[in-house]
């Protein structure tokens, strides 16, 4: 069993039984991983308060080959982004950010590029309002470190659908949220 540590976004998690929680991790050196944290949800945990979304932190995992969840053995707190959910407008705009991230990456594959782009794209979140232009910049981007062409909206979405990638489902919502909101 190897141990791994690395910079991790949590992106997304799910209780499991009674006390643990099955996370999804978008990592500098594993890009997307899920990782079961066994007595998270006890009294004495020590990650009890390291373990919500959008933070950023420092985890050392045991990995073993050849099975596809990972076990959280270490954690270190570096980026709450707690202003992440000042409103749900900026909540969503994250969520969006971290979703189509996730959908570009393969799990257990190096992603130091889109994890820099993705925590430099959420820091800004963190003391700015969401806007079109942050999201529309960010998706250019994330396609341009993907090794697809195009600077349009429109070249996004076709780029996205040739190489069959999953477009998440409220990427609609929030432009329509966030074309309100700038009114």
């Amino acid at each position: 069993m190897a141990v791994l540590t690395t910079r991790g976004l949590l992106v997304r998690r799910h209780p499991y039984r009674e006390t643990s929680i099955l996370s999804t991790w978008f990592t500098d050196e594993c890009g997307p991983i899920d990782v079961l944290i066994l007595g998270a949800n006890r009294n004495r945990s020590p990650f009890r308060y390291h373990i919500d979304l959008f933070y950023s932190c420092e985890i050392t995992l045991s990995h073993s080959e050849g099975r596809s969840l990972d076990f959280l053995k270490e954690i270190k707190l570096l980026s709450p982004h707690l202003r992440l959910r000042r409103d749900f407008i900026t909540l969503q705009t994250a969520r969006y950010l971290c979703t189509l991230t996730e959908s570009v990456s393969e799990p257990y594959t190096p992603a130091v590029e889109l994890s820099e782009l993705l925590h430099k794209a959420l820091a800004y979140l963190d003391s700015h309002s969401p806007s079109v232009r942050l999201v529309r910049r960010f998706e250019i981007k994330l396609m341009h470190l993907s090794g697809l062409k195009g600077e349009t909206e429109s070249d996004f979405l076709s780029s996205m659908h040739a190489h069959h990638y999953r477009i998440p489902p409220q990427r609609a919502r929030l432009y329509q949220l966030l074309s309100s909101a700038s009114l």
